[in-house]
């Protein structure tokens, strides 16, 4: 098999929950099978920012101690480090919390924010959280501003970027801390609002208090619209045939967590409605047939999905022969 396949299918099996119904197990031959794919492995597991679920997953399978020492070392390392950032995040997130609610603002989670807090990977330190995304009603979002900035918060200047008309404000940086903070005023770009409108979303969120702060949650099939919107349309993945292995993780940690509460017939309802189910089918066939998990009840595939997935392989081994040639 390609080497490149290969570390692409053995990451992917990795990144089941242990809650999830897989087809396909790993064991300590597939670790053992290919010695050579290891750089391979890393290389893509680095780029997809999936290195701490990776030595999870593997740790859960209990097959760490099988991997080459310098394969060990560095993943188990990557893990530990983002352990410790994770902690430092979610610190970072509710002292950001806390600043807002001392001005009478009561923000709503989204994405990685909404993860780290809601705590839906069984291993807290398996996912990489890049921004801490938060959303203020718009006549809000003044006082929000000011209040981050009392605590030490800057906006932090992109040339060439209008953010008065962008989906959030500019990204707010303090010395010092881990991960800029990202005030929406939307949750989706322009063209998107129609497909998942803000009022609807903040409507049927729920607002959580504890530990002395008051922030609010979108439901669980909102968060999963988003999480399509967010890594198959804005970023631009479905017009390629791609999907990023990280958004593999946040369908199957989500689908784990949540997933009697989903609402899967109405989301591609929703989705037909405005022209983007095939890409959304397209995206949970792809991902559940990578990692061998069992789709999502309701979730019916033809063949216009699985050329879908013939595609994205064919893409891959493509690829392959263009880096043999360019060498």
């Amino acid at each position: 098999m390609n080497r490149r396949v290969a570390s692409w299918r053995f990451i992917c099996a990795t990144l089941p929950p242990s809650t999830a119904k897989v087809s396909v197990q790993l064991n300590p031959r597939h670790v053992e099978e290919y010695p050579g794919i290891w750089p391979q492995v890393l290389r893509i597991a680095g780029a997809h920012l999936v290195s701490p679920a990776l030595w999870s997953g593997l740790s859960r399978m209990k097959l760490d101690g099988r991997l080459p020492e310098s394969a060990h070392q560095y993943l188990q390392s990557v893990h530990g480090m983002n352990a410790v950032r994770n902690v430092a995040l979610l610190q970072q997130l509710d002292e950001s919390i806390l600043a807002l609610n001392n001005r009478g603002v009561v923000p709503m989670l989204i994405k990685g924010a909404s993860y780290l807090k809601s705590s839906i990977f069984e291993d807290p330190a398996a996912r990489i959280t890049s921004d801490l995304d938060m959303v203020v009603m718009e006549h809000g979002i003044p006082t929000a501003l000011e209040a981050l900035q009392q605590v030490g918060y800057n906006p932090v200047p992109r040339p060439g970027m209008d953010f008065t008309r962008h989906r959030h404000c500019a990204p707010m940086f303090r010395s010092g801390d881990y991960a800029c903070i990202e005030l929406h005023r939307e949750l989706v770009s322009e063209k998107l609002t129609a497909v998942l409108p803000l009022n609807e979303v903040w409507n049927t969120s729920t607002e959580v208090c504890e530990d002395g702060l008051r922030y609010r949650t979108p439901s669980p099939t909102h968060t999963l619209i988003l999480s399509f919107l967010h890594n198959q349309i804005i970023d631009r993945r479905n017009e390629t045939y791609a999907i990023g292995l990280r958004s593999i993780q946040d369908l199957l940690a989500l689908d784990a967590a949540f997933g009697p509460s989903i609402d899967w017939e109405g989301i591609q309802s929703r989705l037909r409605a405005h022209g983007l189910q095939a890409g959304f089918q397209n995206y949970v066939f792809a991902a559940t047939r990578a990692t061998g998990c069992q789709a999502p009840p309701r979730m019916h595939f033809g063949l216009q999905e699985q050329l879908y997935y013939g595609i994205a392989q064919a893409r891959i081994r493509w690829r392959r022969l263009e880096n043999a040639l360019a060498h």
